[in-house]
């Protein structure tokens, strides 16, 4: 029996030596803790600590999960939020691309229109030369 006792003494020990770790109770607290509030009654009270720190476990496994749920929602925002921005950015860089190529066009256009222009008033001085010049040579052709 005090074979027992011992080995349930050390074995209370260790226990307290882990709950002052994990509770942050000073071993002399925790002693009279569990004297008052379990009369002695250590297996309870590992009991109850083992309940008390699954509960724990549960409650910060879903902290933890809802701060990763939170952390994905903002990545995931923050990547729309950025993804809405590059398609808008991409959206006026191709308006902005699309205006300065009808722009060249328009350009080569009026450039093509003013060759024609002068190539029309040439052909026009010409043929008016030549109607003068025929004129002339059928008038002095009429008077030989």
């Amino acid at each position: 029996m005090k074979l027992y006792q011992k080995g349930a003494a050390s074995a209370s020990c260790h226990c307290l030596l882990l709950l002052t770790k994990t509770e942050n109770i000073e071993a002399a607290n925790l002693k009279e803790h569990v004297m008052s509030a379990y009369a002695g009654n250590w297996v309870q009270f590992f009991i109850d600590w083992d309940q008390k720190m699954k509960q724990r476990t549960e409650e910060q496994t879903q902290e933890l999960q809802e701060t990763i749920l939170a952390a994905s929602r903002f990545t995931v925002d923050s990547l729309q939020q950025e993804n809405e921005r590059l398609r808008a950015d991409l959206q006026y860089l191709l308006e902005r691309e699309r205006k300065r190529e009808l722009a060249e066009k328009l350009k080569q256009e009026r450039a093509l229109l003013r060759k024609s222009r002068k190539r029309a008033q040439r052909q026009q001085a010409a043929t008016a030369s030549y109607s003068k010049v025929s004129v002339r040579r059928t008038f002095v052709a009429s008077r030989l």
